[in-house]
């Protein structure tokens, strides 16, 4: 009988198959955008060097010792041609001497590499063989190389094996072996057990399943700074800290993940290609550089997007001229500076490791620094875009799912987005853009018997396209998120180049002092503000004990104008000035010669009160006799200042040097912190400012950084609040809270607000993220949208009347158990329409965890 395992390796053979097939074509056909550049063919030849000298290094056993896993890689992730856009090979597009060598290396692989026949894995040779293995199955690789088993059972062997490795009990790091300690778990191990597993999801279902579980060792091995140690509470280094970045995304982190957004900022802090690498750390750490090399590469490969305010690899790098160097062809970035140090620091027979950088083996070293030249990513596949298990450089149509790759006219386009199947059009040139190539049109202009509808099609073939779909029902009236930050945030819908884009109602235009994002930059007032944080002149210096001017001191006093001619400034008063007697109760201070109050010198203890006489003061326990027992344990209270209040910190107050967190006094952790400009302290940190951060529509900001928001920007009716997009009737319309306190689902809770010192000009307003310091006047909402049906986001492109109806897409709405509420949403003007995409419940759950919050406050850290 045949088993489920045996079932489906048949089923993975027979895949591989057909996968092989649908690769020799395409592979074996001409680009459509060829890029070959003088400096695109200089890496060729150091990349054809570099594989001879491989080729030298082979032994009779067909292995390269521990790295053949690595070694074999490089065959198989080496680019068919020159061209910038040429995919990689694969096995089935080497040489017949190549794909020797390469089964050769797998079949070494399979015998004499742990894991593979039944043995026990170890981290780094086990991974390195099984990319290298999967990447042969996914490109048309034979089953049956010789070895002790076929090449799919083995890869499933070694994927067992490797999941042994994972250590629960370390945070579900990877160890080096079955027989090491916990102990033995780091970075290193971690990334090739992740990297080799994550690969071998593409030939073996469910390799990966575990990998998210790794991210517990890797924050445990991250630091404050960004980086990463080789364990946790290692220093960090480049070359940990660039597998930090690598292993979060194969966790499934994407690259604007704030965990992500760290390791990504240390390495542009931190940023080298050369010997650099080296300063600061321990000897060892010099063998590292090329592992460095090709585990940060592999992170900046996939680190992209076009999110406003999010760092991503085009900003790191770029130290280097191409043009200075005589390559004007290409740009600065990060991928020229490592390419131009490899060329530079290879050697003559085509190696690497013997020309100043030291490294622990040359093979391994030779194989990094081919494999970043080669762009690879270890048979890893994270750009898939159209999601059809087809990774974007070896998919004929690499942003519509075809998992077959048929391509009937063998133009190198597939089926499913080439606009002349049956003709070859490697050009796809289509002039009447009725989705029909001119190689296979005979008529470019056909009436099809529709009224012109937003499709980028001449419909009634009048010679206009979609000039009537801006005025159907659903089109050019309906709010829609632009993806701007700023003034820009807010858009309609409308017909451009056959799609429904969302243009803004409010372009861009030069930054105006007003506390919005005129410029829709991401960033308010930039360079306007004067330094109190608001717009016009400063305010004059008053004595009140403020720093009006925010020059940094308090109740200056150059002119001697602050007060009147009797009088002089004293913390923050006008006090006159005595030789004898005083009024009102003051007594003369013979050393200053000014009338203050008889307390003022009277340091009390907490909890006392001081009175005062015409002559003296004194300290008195105003509580001295007072019972306030009410004998209900839910209502506890005590005596404060004679009167029996709540017995929480809320209405007594802290003493010096410590602050309320709701509940009881805590140390102030932010007491000797100072923050730079733009920043505040929370807990002992400094934290960003969101006063001059604007964010796009259902993004609100949170520590300076824009974040999904469903109800980011959204205005709701008075009496209503925002919850997941939605606006439902409001259950803190008429509560009333103490000062220090917000309302929540009707509840108040502590807010936090008040031991937060804002930047001058700033305020603070409490969320669920924490407190943060905004702009200082309270913002104006948005205008309503015309349409009372207009406003909160829906599913997109989805029709809701006919086919030419459009609604504006927000891709995080409902997804959420409770929003971060924005500054926008508090309060605010019309609502719009209820968000469909959230459940029914959720405003109930909604309630029931505000509740909760409610009766068991979190402490603050500070």
């Amino acid at each position: 009988m045949m088993t489920s395992q045996s079932s489906r390796l048949i089923g993975v053979r027979f895949a591989r198959a057909l996968l092989a097939f649908g690769i020799a074509l395409s592979l074996s056909l001409p680009h459509a955008h060829a890029l070959v550049t003088p400096f695109g063919e200089r890496v060729n030849e150091a990349v054809n060097q570099g594989l001879q000298w491989l080729r030298d290094q082979q032994g009779g056993n067909g292995g390269w010792g521990r790295a053949t896993g690595l070694a074999v890689l490089c065959f198989l992730e080496n680019r068919v041609s020159v061209d910038w856009n040429a995919p990689a090979s694969g096995y089935i597009n080497m040489d017949p001497a190549d794909q020797e060598r390469v089964r050769n290396g797998v079949k070494y692989c399979i015998n004499s590499i742990g894991g593979f026949s039944g043995g026990n894995a170890e981290a780094y040779d086990t991974s390195a063989c099984l990319m290298a293995m999967s990447t042969y199955l996914n490109t048309g690789g034979p089953l049956d190389v010789g070895a002790s088993v076929t090449v799919d059972v083995a890869a499933n062997n070694g994927v067992n094996a490797l999941k042994t490795l994972q250590s629960s009990s370390a945070g579900n790091g990877f160890k080096y072996n079955v027989s090491s300690g916990n102990g033995s778990t780091d970075m290193s191990t971690t990334q090739f057990g992740m990297a080799g597993l994550y690969a071998a999801e593409r030939v073996i279902p469910q390799a990966s399943s575990n990998l998210s579980l790794g991210l517990d060792f890797i924050n445990q091995s991250s630091n404050g700074d960004g980086g990463a140690g080789y364990r946790p509470g290692r220093q960090s280094s480049h070359a940990m800290s660039a597998s930090g970045i690598w292993t979060r995304l194969l966790a499934g982190r994407p690259p604007e993940d704030a965990s992500v957004q760290s390791g990504l900022r240390w390495l542009q802090n931190n940023y080298t290609t050369d010997n650099n690498v080296r300063r600061g750390y321990p000897d060892t750490w010099n063998q590292s550089h090329y592992y460095y090399l090709w585990a940060s590469a592999k992170a900046l490969e996939v680190s992209v997007g076009q999110q406003p305010g999010i760092l991503y690899a085009d900003q790191i790098g770029g130290v280097l001229d191409p043009a200075a160097l005589g390559y004007p062809a290409e740009s600065p970035r990060w991928y020229f500076d490592y390419a131009w140090f490899l060329i530079n620091d290879q050697t003559n027979n085509g190696a690497w490791c013997n020309n100043g950088v030291t490294c622990w083996n040359a093979t391994s070293a030779t194989a990094y620094s081919l494999l970043v030249l080669m762009r690879s990513l270890g048979g890893v596949c994270l750009l898939d875009e159209d999601q059809d298990e087809l990774c974007a450089q070896e998919d004929n149509c690499p942003h519509d799912p075809n998992p077959d790759q048929r391509d009937s006219d063998e133009d190198g386009i597939g089926d499913v987005c080439d606009n002349c199947i049956d003709v070859r059009n490697i050009d796809q040139i289509d002039a009447d853009n009725d989705g029909i190539g001119d190689a296979c049109d005979p008529i470019i202009c056909t009436p099809d018997g529709l009224e012109d509808i937003c499709d980028g099609l001449d419909n009634d073939c009048d010679g206009a396209i979609d000039e009537a779909a801006a005025t159907q029902e659903g089109s050019a009236t309906t709010l829609c998120a632009t993806g701007l930050p700023g003034v820009c945030a807010r858009g309609q819908a409308a017909c451009v180049n056959g799609e429904f884009s969302c243009l803004p109602d409010v372009s861009p235009s030069d930054d105006l002092c007003d506390g919005l994002d005129n410029d829709c930059d991401g960033t308010i007032d930039e360079g306007l503000t004067n330094a109190c944080g608001g717009c016009g002149p400063l305010d004059p210096e008053r004595c009140d004990g403020i720093d009006n001017d925010c020059d940094g001191t308090v109740d200056e006093d150059e002119s001697n104008d602050l007060c009147d001619e009797l009088s002089v400034c004293f913390a923050g008063d006008c006090r006159m000035q005595c030789s004898g007697e005083c009024v009102n109760g003051d007594l003369c201070d013979t050393e200053l010669r000014i009338c203050l109050p008889a307390c003022y010198d009277n340091q009390c203890a907490f909890g006392e009160t001081c009175q005062s006489s015409p002559t003296a003061s004194w300290c008195v326990d105003l509580c001295e006799g007072v019972s306030c027992d009410t004998g209900d344990d839910d209502n506890t209270q005590r005596c404060w200042e004679g009167e029996c209040v709540p017995d929480t910190c809320i209405y007594t107050g802290c003493p010096e040097g410590s602050i309320c967190d709701g509940v009881e006094c805590v140390p102030d952790t932010c007491i000797a912190v100072t923050c730079d400009a733009g920043e505040f302290c929370r807990g002992g940190q400094c934290v960003p400012s969101c006063a001059q951060v604007s964010c796009p529509l259902y993004q609100s900001c949170v520590d300076g950084l824009c974040v999904e928001d469903a109800c980011g920007g959204v205005s709701c009716e008075a009496g209503q609040t925002c919850l997941e997009g939605q606006c439902l009737a409001d259950p803190c319309e008429g509560v009333s809270c103490e000062v220090t306190q917000v309302c929540r689902a009707g509840v108040c809770v502590w807010s936090g607000c008040d031991d937060i010192t804002c930047p001058p000009g700033q305020r603070c307003v409490a969320n669920r993220a924490g407190a943060q310091c905004v702009g200082g006047d309270e913002p104006e909402p948005p205008a309503p949208p015309a349409d009372p049906d207009m406003g909160a986001p829906t599913d997109p492109m989805t029709p809701t009347g006919g086919a030419e109806t459009f609604t504006p897409f927000n891709p995080e709405a409902g997804t959420e158990s409770e929003p971060i509420p924005s500054a926008e949403s508090v309060g605010g003007s019309a609502c719009s329409q209820l968000n469909p995409r959230a459940p029914s419940s959720l405003w109930l759950l909604g309630l029931l965890s505000l509740l909760g919050f409610a009766l068991n406050p979190r402490r603050r850290a500070h």
